[in-house]
């Protein structure tokens, strides 16, 4: 019998193959990343949007999380919003020991749903394929991969992981036996929009999965005989448009609650951000064309090499690129050949080939080719392509039969020690930030953050040493002479914390600190000394004459 894809009119597997598949990728999504549960730490962007963050650990009205952005006001200019996962964060939080926000609790909640998204992976690739060994293969694949790492051992990583999970069983949704394209039942024309409502509201890029949808649709009318097939126009009211108005209604719903948080605005102003946070904003046009390539290249690098996975992406460690590397070149080649093969699959009217368009739309924002993300780049945005490209690579192993399921074994034997031991990383500050100064000794955000956790844990000489570091190598920065000033009247040295202040305010030029004053009269207060002194006592030969 032929594959859906290419004519069959019923599915091949029978079912209980599939929940044994579905099964075995929950098992080992579980496997990987369950046995580091005991050592979790809150990390990172964990402890201003969750443990700091009242709208997580106080009590409130629930529909708060609709009225506020995800970052809190007054820590960042970024105009994102996710109630659903802030409303995720507050339910973990009320179920955790004394309605406090506990890292372990929040971390097997991320466990639970990537498991589900794996399952949702192997039901993919099953509708995708008629098989539940093309199923088996694409979703343990996803489960052990350790590029998901970053979005599955952080808190904060729920956003890819709940986007991922709704996103995976929406395109699940969307594959159908050829032929019944035009028969679908009416609870899909509402679930479909649902799930897609439902992964905008976790992750703002997963509104690209709806352009997939349109191309998944396209590809159903071209595997229609040409006999079989409605007038373009009739095909369009009767089919596209019922299906497809359910998505903008999801849509004018996200929009319409983020214009009541945030107004007009969709993208913060460029320079509200430092070239450390924000090195795309201050670029020119060459830069925006080439960087794409070097992105994609990196991307290819990271599902295949994952000894080249770094826990946090940073200028000049990775920078934009401006002129015609091998890198640069690495990703023209490979989006040629993404885009070529695309093509091809899509002359053989294959579905396949509109599942590798809808993975070069969702690589659009991780590579920058839409200048919609603010960071250069962050391995937790791969998890949502992450699931067509399991897919893909669990449909193409399938196609190889026995070597096929040889060569998946093999794949997932490599994979599930590297996935311990990269989310093992992810266990505390410590042990991640300076994973990262090791991978990247030129990450200038990974320098940064060891310094500023020298100086949170009392270790003011270490984080002299490491601000004096990071002015050597990247020249006079306000992050550096912040965390010297504050170390230095640690340390007891006035002299040392008021220079650095000073460099530190022409830094932060135009904009004045005021709330500097209070450090530098402790500084001067230091230097001068205490207030009140006891008088010397005389000595033996005066006190004689008195």
């Amino acid at each position: 019998m032929a594959h859906p894809q290419l004519g069959g009119s019923r599915w091949q597997a029978p079912y209980p193959w599939v929940w044994l598949a579905m099964l075995t990728a929950v098992s080992l999504a579980v496997l990987a990343y369950y046995p580091l549960e005991r050592d979790q730490q809150f990390v990172y962007d964990d402890l201003p949007i969750i443990v700091e963050n009242p709208l997580i650990t106080a009590p409130g009205p629930w529909y708060r999380f609709w009225l506020n952005p995800y970052w809190p006001r007054h820590l960042s200019r970024d105009l994102l919003y996710r109630p659903l996962v802030m409303a995720s964060f507050r339910l973990n939080t009320l179920f955790s020991e004394d309605g406090v926000p506990n890292a372990i609790s929040f971390y097997r909640a991320n466990i639970l749903l990537h498991a589900l998204t794996a399952a949702g992976v192997v039901v993919l690739g099953y509708r995708l394929t008629g098989r539940a060994s093309a199923g088996l293969l694409a979703g343990t694949l996803f489960a052990v991969h350790p590029v998901n790492a970053e979005a599955v051992a952080t808190a904060c990583g729920r956003c890819e992981v709940l986007a991922g999970l709704f996103g995976v069983w929406l395109l699940a949704l969307q594959v159908i036996p050829t032929g019944s394209e035009n028969a679908r039942s009416t609870w899909s024309y509402v679930l479909g929009p649902l799930l897609f409502l439902g992964a905008i509201m976790s992750k703002e890029h997963a509104i690209l999965l709806w352009p997939v949808i349109f191309i998944m649709d396209l590809g159903y009318r071209r595997l229609t005989p040409m006999e079989q097939r409605l007038p373009l126009r009739q095909w369009f009211n009767r089919y596209l448009a019922p299906r497809h108005a359910g998505y903008a209604l999801a849509c004018m719903v996200f929009f319409v609650l983020r214009f009541a948080v945030f107004g007009q605005y969709l993208l913060p102003a460029q320079t509200s951000f430092r070239i450390w946070e924000h090195p795309m904003g201050y670029v020119g046009l060459l830069e925006h064309v080439l960087t794409p390539f070097r992105l994609l290249a990196l991307i290819g690098q990271l599902f295949v090499q994952p000894s080249r996975l770094c826990p946090i992406w940073s200028v000049p460690a990775l920078a934009p690129a401006d002129h015609l590397s091998a890198d640069v070149l690495a990703g023209m080649v490979l989006a040629v050949a993404l885009l070529g093969l695309t093509g091809w699959l899509w002359w053989r009217r294959s579905l396949v080939g509109a599942l590798l368009a809808g993975l070069l739309i969702l690589l659009l924002i991780p590579t920058h080719a839409l200048p919609l993300a603010k960071w250069i780049f962050a391995e937790r945005w791969l998890y949502l392509p992450g699931i067509l490209v399991a897919t893909l690579a669990g449909t193409g192993l399938n196609r190889c039969k026995g070597l096929g399921l040889l060569m998946g074994l093999a794949c997932l034997g490599l994979l599930l020690p590297a996935t311990w031991s990269y989310a093992a990383k992810f266990r505390d500050n410590r042990t991640l930030f300076e994973e990262v100064v090791l991978r990247q000794p030129e990450s200038y955000k990974g320098r940064c953050y060891v310094a500023y956790l020298n100086h949170q844990e009392q270790r003011h000489a270490e984080a002299v040493h490491e601000a004096r570091e990071i002015i050597a190598r990247f020249g006079p920065t306000d992050d550096a002479y912040e965390i010297l000033f504050r170390s230095y009247l640690e340390l007891g040295d006035g002299h040392q914390a008021l220079q650095a202040m000073q460099v530190f305010e022409k830094l932060k030029e135009p904009f004045p600190v005021f709330w500097l004053a209070d450090y530098k009269a402790r500084a001067r207060q230091m230097i001068a000394g205490p207030q009140t002194q006891l008088a010397e006592p005389p000595s033996p030969g005066e006190d004689a004459e008195q």
